[in-house]
């Protein structure tokens, strides 16, 4: 075989491969691109709910406080809800601002979306804002059952 048929051969053995020489939408691409999202996911939730139990718990007697003063379980929820959520969105403000800042860098490991995809801008951030509610509900259903006696006697 000469270096012509050799070049052709391979040229049309790879047509429609990716940077990796996988064709785009081959399985192998999509278990990976959905255990990297649950991965990511999964990653997210664990790190919101450690942040919030770990501040639900620094605040026991604030909250206890608040409690003995007559502040009802609706309060105490939305208090600790809206905490994690405006972390949330913090992070997604400062990730979305580096994503797109860093997606001209980074195009050559986009794989079927442009650097400026609004599906994924939006759906991302979205998906993430849920996850983050998700993961701050059971700290602040907690905070929610604090007694006031007790929190006071443990400060």
């Amino acid at each position: 075989m000469g270096d012509g048929q050799l070049a052709s051969s391979s040229k049309s053995s790879h047509h429609g491969a990716g940077p990796l020489g996988f064709a785009d939408r081959s399985p192998l691409h999509h278990h990976l691109a959905r255990d990297l999202r649950r991965a990511g996911s999964t990653l997210a939730a664990v790190g919101t709910y450690g942040v919030m139990s770990y501040s639900v718990a620094e605040r026991t007697g604030e909250i206890g406080i608040r409690m003995a003063m007559g502040a009802d379980t609706g309060r105490v929820l939305r208090l600790v809800l809206s905490q994690g959520l405006r972390l949330a969105v913090i992070g997604l403000a400062l990730g979305l601002a580096l994503a797109f800042v860093f997606t001209r860098f980074l195009s050559s490991f986009l794989f079927g979306v442009s650097q400026t995809d609004l599906v994924t801008f939006g759906s991302v951030p979205a998906v993430l804002l849920v996850v983050a509610l998700l993961a701050c509900l059971v700290p602040a259903f907690r905070a929610t059952r604090v007694d006031p006696v007790t929190a006071l006697r443990h400060e």
